[in-house]
Parts: structure tokens; C-alpha cells; sequence
């Protein structure tokens, strides 16, 4: 009886490679695997007698696997994701790729840093607003029990029910966890004075996440025990005099502001002709085009020469993260421009007040989708809200036949 095996490489890429291997028996030479496998190539035959014992089989399966392994780890590299524009991470180890059927947590059971991703989660440092300096680290991991592992399905919901190699979500299912990590807890004083406790220290200042800077223009202590941020990106910070007229570009689009009212404690402004109501420091304002403008500060003297200047923010996009762990402990959505953000929570964790002060000690942001969803050679999947994170799969490839002739 003479069987032959013909190997064949099979690879799927979620930012890294499923590998499948075939078996074959063969015998051993010296200089093994070659020339059996060797520079990823294989020319394989198995000859058993008819009359051949069962441990004949048993050591031709032995030695089969054994140089599987070994074509599979000279040949097997996949349908790779290209990446452009940031970084990337394949979801694989040197010796363990991601199989079909295999949760994807299980092969990157780590965390995901700066050492994978060095623009995206770049270790930071936080100035705050008493000139107090705050290392931070940033890094993604996949959530313990997402039920993200490559499978064969069909559902009417992609490409009405056409038999896919992908990753299907289900309502409700989670996909990673986001957290910026102070080295070193940031320390607050609380102005009370407010209709929300402020943190003063943490507001007007600047942060970096997920590579792109913020402005953190309110950070509140609520009575409620949540804490809550409001962050500008992508924003211009800048000063201006009543009655001067400044130009600035942000999103590719050109604005025109002017300073058009100050009093004591309370600013107008006139942007692309477009006047806004009084704001208070801390209050935004959603422009005509979804824009926003929020104020950081009033400075008014109310004699004859005296200053009249507004600090503040225009900014592509208005982030709000709210939530704390010393309340109930449970994430709330993000709002984007004042909109809920259904697939992604957050919340802010404190530690121990100390001196009157309040301890930010980590922001979290949960990924998780409210509908179903595909990750596919043909579809990815970006995180709403932040448009940073994206789940890319490459193609599968078939480069040779698997032939079994008896």
C-alpha cells in the first residue's frame, strides 16, 4: 500500500497567522528534515507494507507531525494585514499561531504596550496645572472571556448567510480594554465652589491619549461619588482680546473668531459669523458644524485700560468620560460631541484621599459592541469614538493542493 501525502498551508491573519498543518511519515536521515522538508519545500512518501504492524503506523504518524511542524513554521506566514499610517501588532506567538477555533486572548493573554505599539501607547508624562509632573503608561488587552476567535459561519446579517472564515461578535460581546496608567497617583485640590467639585489641578491642561493630545477642559468630582472628564482633541488652545479677530485652522477647515463680549465672569464670541451665547470657564458650545468651543478662563478688570481676554478651546471632537470606581464601580457610556458612544464605557479609578485631595490613579475605556459584528478578509472592525484602534484579518491562502491517494 503506498500513500502520499502532499503538504498544504493554510494562514489567517487577525493581525497575525492561523496556521493548520497536514501529517505525513517519512523516514529519517541524517541530516533531517532535510531532505524531506527543507528551504520550504516538501517531497513526501510513506510506503507501509501490507502486512506492516500497528507500530509501523504509529511512529509513520510520530514522524509526520514532527516535520509538519517544521514545514509549517518555514512556510506558513499567511495573508498578511498591511498596516498604514500607525502602528501594528499581530495577534501570534513564535511558537503558537492563532488557530481556527482558538480564543484570540489565549495567544495574546498579555498586554498590549508600547513595546508592540510605540506611537499609539506611548509612555507619557501628565504636567498638571501646579506644575506637578505625572509619568503615565498606556497599553490594550484583550478582555478575559471575549468571545473573539476565528470560526467558519454563515449569518444573514453578512453577506446573507455565504459560508465565511471570520470572527463573528454577538450582541453585547466584549472586545478589548483600553487603560492609561499613572506611575504615580495625580493629586488634586477641590474647588468646591461650583455647582460640580472641581479638580483645579487637572483642568486646562494637556494629555495624550491613544496618540492624539486632549485637552482636559473640565475635570469634576460630582457629589454623586462619579468623576467626570471633558476633553477637547484635536483642538486649538489659544487667548484672545475683546474685540480682536484670530484665524485658525483645525479638521482642515478655517475658522474665524472674535472676542465680541467680557464681563466678570463670562464670555461671546463670533466664529465664521456664527455668534454663540454667554459661557462661563467650563462651559462648550457645539457650533453650527458640530464644532466645539468651551472656555478655560475669564479675565476681566473693569477699569479703563484694564485686561479683557478669554482663554479657550475649538476643537474637532468633545470627549466626556464619566464613571469612577469609588461609586458603584459600574463604566457609562462616553458621549462624543454630547452623543451617547454605545459600544464603549469608561470610568475613571481613585484612590485614597489624602490632605483634602483628591488621587486620579487610571482612565479606563471598555470596547464592547452592541450589535453583532465581522472581522473578515473583506470587513474590520474600528472602535467608535476614537477611530484609533482598528481589528484588520488578512485573506486566506490555499498555496498547494492536499492530494491523499491509497
Amino acid at each position: 500500500i503506498k500513500m502520499r501525502f502532499d503538504f498544504k498551508k493554510v494562514a489567517s491573519v487577525l493581525a497575525s497567522a492561523v496556521m493548520l498543518g497536514s501529517t505525513a511519515g517519512m523516514a529519517v536521515a541524517a541530516n533531517y528534515p532535510a531532505p524531506y522538508v527543507e528551504g520550504g519545500v516538501a517531497d513526501v512518501a510513506i510506503v507501509v507494507g501490507a502486512n506492516a504492524a500497528s507500530s509501523d503506523f504509529v511512529a509513520a504518524s510520530d514522524i509526520s507531525t514532527d516535520l509538519a511542524s517544521e514545514y509549517s513554521s518555514q512556510t506558513a506566514t499567511g495573508g498578511d494585514v498591511t498596516a498604514t499610517g500607525g502602528d501594528s501588532v499581530k495577534i501570534e506567538k513564535t511558537s503558537d499561531k492563532l488557530n481556527i477555533n482558538e480564543p484570540i486572548q489565549r495567544i495574546k493573554s498579555t498586554k498590549i504596550t508600547d513595546n508592540d505599539m510605540p506611537n499609539l501607547l506611548a509612555d507619557g508624562t501628565y504636567r498638571s496645572a501646579d506644575n506637578q509632573e505625572y509619568d503615565y503608561e498606556q497599553y490594550i488587552e484583550i478582555i478575559e472571556g471575549a468571545d473573539m476567535k476565528v470560526t467558519h459561519f454563515s449569518d444573514h446579517d453578512y453577506k446573507d448567510k455565504e459560508p465565511t472564515l471570520g470572527i463573528h461578535l454577538s450582541k453585547n460581546a466584549d472586545v478589548i480594554n483600553y487603560t492609561l496608567d499613572f506611575k504615580t497617583n495625580v493629586e488634586s485640590d477641590v474647588d468646591t465652589s461650583g455647582s460640580y467639585n472641581s479638580l483645579e489641578d487637572m483642568e486646562d491642561t494637556e494629555i495624550t491619549m491613544m496618540g492624539v493630545k486632549y485637552t482636559l477642559l473640565n475635570a469634576y468630582n460630582r457629589t454623586s461619588g462619579d468623576k467626570k472628564f471633558v476633553l477637547m482633541g484635536g483642538a486649538v488652545k489659544d487667548n484672545i482680546n475683546l474685540n480682536e479677530q484670530k484665524v485658525y485652522t483645525v479638521g482642515g477647515k478655517t475658522y474665524t473668531v472674535t472676542l465680541t463680549y467680557v464681563d466678570s465672569d463670562e464670555l461671546k464670541f463670533e466664529v465664521n459669523g456664527e455668534t454663540t451665547p454667554k459661557l462661563k470657564k467650563g462651559d462648550t458650545y457645539k457650533l453650527a458644524d458640530g464644532t466645539q468651543l468651551g472656555v478655560t478662563e475669564v479675565l476681566y478688570q473693569a477699569l479703563s485700560g484694564g485686561v479683557m481676554r478669554g482663554e479657550f478651546t475649538l476643537g474637532a471632537n468633545k470627549l466626556e468620560i464619566t464613571g469612577s470606581s469609588d461609586g458603584d464601580g459600574v463604566p457609562v457610556k462616553i458621549k462624543l460631541n454630547d452623543d451617547d458612544v454605545d459600544d464603549v464605557w469608561g470610568y475613571i479609578t481613585t484612590a485614597s484621599v489624602s490632605d483634602d485631595k483628591q488621587v486620579i490613579d487610571k482612565i479606563d475605556l471598555v470596547w464592547k459592541v452592541k450589535d453583532e459584528q465581522f472581522i473578515t478578509p473583506e470587513q474590520s472592525l474600528t472602535m467608535p469614538g476614537f477611530e484609533t484602534v482598528t481589528l484588520s484579518m488578512g485573506d486566506m491562502t490555499f498555496p498547494a493542493e492536499e492530494k491523499v491517494k491509497v
